[in-house]
């Protein structure tokens, strides 16, 4: 049970001892009680593996999760977290399993199975984002609920925050938003891989999306400048900080395919100031074009209008 503040004050201090949290966040174990509750934790961490070893499963979870919970001081409370979510893992249980190894690493940092359980973590969550997870009782698989995936991909930079896991884990974030169609959380999501694992295979690859999803929305209609603009800054950003990089040459051609477009759009404006009678205005968009285009259509178009209109 917590205890309030105010009565962990009134309690003198030999009379408490250092708490090493679970998922319950117990309260403090008076020096008389603390004897007993690691005996009795012990002694049901022996069930557990008895059951364990009789092939009950089921109850063998329950004892191991109860000694966790329970008899956060048994020297066995972080091996009873940890076979709990073994076991419920090898059972397919990949929630739950995820769950108590959740509660595991948050509280064992320095167990021998660490490394172990932070693998596993990662393989679920990433089968969860590709929907790769049980979902029902009758052993069907299919997508997690977002935030849920999310919250298990997050873990991820929780646990080891300058990984490759945590690196893999942000890149898939922003795979994820993209399915979903979240396309301001996904670009976010990529070029926090860029900014945060800058080394990491993925950063030069998250970056040239971040690019490409802008200019994705552009092609659908988002003409605003700025779309426009932080499509072709994202593409420089990638040719600058990776060169020699595998789609350097498709950066380019991106680039050139927004130019034109930005020339098209500043077409459009010209003639829509041309037809409205706005000579002047009509003129600086004009100019804008033939100076900035490269030789053929767009470029001729706009010379064409300069010279009917007067340069």
């Amino acid at each position: 049970m917590i205890r309030s503040k105010l009565v962990l004050g009134l309690l003198p201090l030999p009379a408490l001892l250092l708490c090493q949290c679970s998922d319950k966040q117990p309260g403090p174990v008076l020096i008389g009680q603390s004897k007993q509750k690691v005996a009795e934790g012990d002694a049901l961490f022996r069930k557990a593996e008895a059951e364990q070893a009789a092939g009950d499963m089921d109850d063998a979870i329950e004892i191991y999760q109860d000694v966790a919970d329970d008899f956060p001081f048994s020297t066995h409370a972080g091996e009873a977290r940890y076979r709990q979510a073994k076991l419920l893992d090898e059972q397919g249980e990949s929630r739950d399993a995820f769950k108590a190894y959740d509660a595991y690493l948050k509280n064992y940092p320095s167990h021998p199975q660490y490394s172990k359980a932070l693998d596993r973590v990662f393989d679920i969550a990433i089968g969860a984002k590709r929907g790769d997870v049980q979902t029902n009782f009758l052993g069907l698989k299919g997508h997690l609920p977002l935030s849920e995936t999310l919250e298990m991909l997050s873990a991820l930079k929780r646990y080891a925050p300058q990984s490759d896991k945590a690196a893999q884990a942000q890149y898939a974030i922003g795979e994820l938003y993209l399915r979903e169609e979240k396309y301001s959380e996904s670009v976010a999501a990529f070029r926090k891989v860029a900014e945060e694992h800058r080394s990491h295979k993925l950063a030069p690859e998250a970056l040239f999306r971040v690019g490409k999803i802008l200019l994705e929305q552009a092609r659908r209609g988002n003409q605003n400048q700025a779309t426009i603009d932080l499509s072709r800054e994202a593409f420089n950003d990638y040719l600058i900080q990776f060169p020699g990089h595998k789609r350097n040459a498709q950066a380019r051609e991106m680039i050139a395919v927004l130019t034109k477009r930005e020339l098209e759009r500043s077409l459009d404006i010209a003639d829509y100031y041309l037809k409205t009678g706005q000579i002047e205005s009509a003129k600086i968009y004009y100019r804008d074009v033939a100076k900035r285009a490269k030789p053929g259509k767009l470029r001729e178009r706009a010379q064409a209008r300069l010279k009917e209109i007067g340069n």
